[in-house]
């Protein structure tokens, strides 16, 4: 906190009353002030009252975790040798975040699950065949597919597809890993084909589950290009009543204030845009 004050003392300050501005000298002495101008306090963490919304003072938070689940239940006959036209489902997630983790439940009656190839597609267009005649001459899926499992999708055993559905954790054929660090939002694809003939069954249902940690969000002021209030224009000038901003508490800054009557602190206009709430330091 020593460092910032120190920083701050050797830049000008103007009062957010722009009809009269004040520069500071540099012996101590409390003194209340309004910052103008200011957009990042590189992680300092003080007391602030704001009255507005162009100065965001960011500071490291921890990182939220999230999970969700899409499911789809529009079923739909499995024709044998079906490959070349499989059945599509979608998944519409609309949460954004950062994908750590990929699960995906599985629920289908066959008489021959060995036949059948199911592959999962992120919106990015990057898939993953998650089983791949894998399951041998046993009858039906019911599994929820977890990359993290050391259970076989062939088990020797017939699956029973009613409820409690996903109740059978397994590895799915191909990592679902590949999806990590992929972001979640977006149409995810799943196609369910029979690529052998003879036997056909039904697909009745999948689930998604999504587990992450929530994007960072980089703080900044919005755009305020002219005077105007209309749509776009978000009012961070003293021209358009934009907002001022008080640190409420007691800073040392100086022995006393020199007043500067044309607002530019030196008698400058060194950025060139002629209004009176532009902090020259």
């Amino acid at each position: 906190m020593k460092s910032l004050f120190n920083y701050l003392k050797k830049i000008p300050h103007h009062s957010s009353d722009f009809s009269e501005a004040s520069e500071v000298n540099f012996a101590p002495q409390p003194l209340g002030f309004n910052l103008i101008g200011v957009t990042n306090l590189a992680q300092a963490t003080f007391p602030i009252l704001v009255t507005g919304s162009a100065l965001l003072v960011a500071t490291s938070t921890p990182v939220e975790a999230q999970s969700v689940t899409y499911d789809n239940t529009t079923s739909a006959a499995i024709t044998s040798n079906s490959c070349s036209s499989p059945i599509v489902r979608t998944f519409n997630v609309t949460d954004n975040f950062t994908v750590q983790d990929v699960n995906l439940g599985f629920n289908a009656d066959h008489t021959w699950r060995g036949d059948l190839r199911v592959t999962l597609q992120h919106p990015d267009g990057t898939s993953v065949d998650v089983i791949s005649n894998t399951g041998g001459s046993a009858d039906g899926f019911d599994v929820l597919l977890d990359s993290n499992s050391g259970n076989s999708l062939d088990d020797g055993n017939d699956d029973d597809t009613a409820a409690p559905l996903y109740d059978r954790t397994v590895a799915p054929s191909n990592s679902l890993a590949v999806f990590n660090g992929k972001t979640s939002n977006g149409t995810w694809t799943l196609e369910i084909c029979d690529s052998v003939g003879g036997d056909e069954g039904t697909f009745n249902s999948a689930r998604l589950v999504l587990d992450g940690t929530a994007l960072p969000v980089d703080y900044g002021d919005a755009p305020d290009n002219t005077a105007s209030t209309g749509n776009g224009d978000y009012q961070t000038l003293s021209a358009n009543s934009g907002p001022t901003h008080t640190i409420d508490n007691t800073t040392y800054l100086g022995a006393g204030v020199t007043a500067d009557t044309d607002g530019f602190g030196d008698g400058t206009d060194n950025n060139n845009n002629a209004t009176d709430d532009t902090d020259d330091g």
